[in-house]
């Protein structure tokens, strides 16, 4: 499905197929029942993907939304406040809000990376700066292997498994 229109329509509430989308602003409110491709300077995922979402953008957020499958990612700025089964992502920065959650595993590779919201199983994470907000408790349920140019040391806790550290 393509359109002129800069966003998706309230009247729009079901699509029943692929969704393919080439524009300076995207808005998907609606559910999908299929892939979404979309390229755009600022899109803003808030329905339900319900198979994989593959987005190349200025600005990517997931603000509230559902991804059922696999998120492929290359933007300058990534947010996700809302759920995605795996994330594959390379970006300059990264935000993984409060309301974030990666239901399976994440695979990052970014310049700035800032988790307040949870993993549930793996993450690989390639960055130059990792912020991991250490109030919450656990963020990654899984193991965390990492790299960055120094080695940090994590709090206890913030990660359940195993912790590798690659130059």
């Amino acid at each position: 499905t393509t359109t002129d229109e800069t966003t998706l329509t309230p009247e729009v509430e079901w699509t029943n197929t692929d969704l393919y989308l080439i524009q300076d602003v995207v808005n998907v409110s609606n559910v999908v029942d299929g892939n979404a491709f979309i390229i755009g300077d600022e899109v803003t995922i808030s329905g339900e993907i319900g198979g994989d979402l593959f987005v190349i953008a200025n600005k990517l957020n997931i603000d509230g939304g559902y991804v059922y499958s696999n998120l492929f990612a290359c933007a300058n700025e990534i947010t996700v406040n809302g759920v995605v089964y795996d994330l594959y992502a390379v970006c300059n920065n990264f935000n993984l809000e409060s309301n974030g959650f990666v239901y399976r595993d994440m695979r990052l590779s970014a310049s700035n990376v800032n988790l307040n919201g949870r993993v549930r199983r793996d993450a690989y994470i390639n960055a130059s700066d990792i912020t991991f907000n250490t109030e919450l408790g656990t963020l990654i349920y899984g193991n965390l292997t990492y790299s960055t140019p120094v080695e940090r040391t994590l709090p206890e806790g913030i990660v359940t498994g195993t912790i590798t550290y690659n130059e």
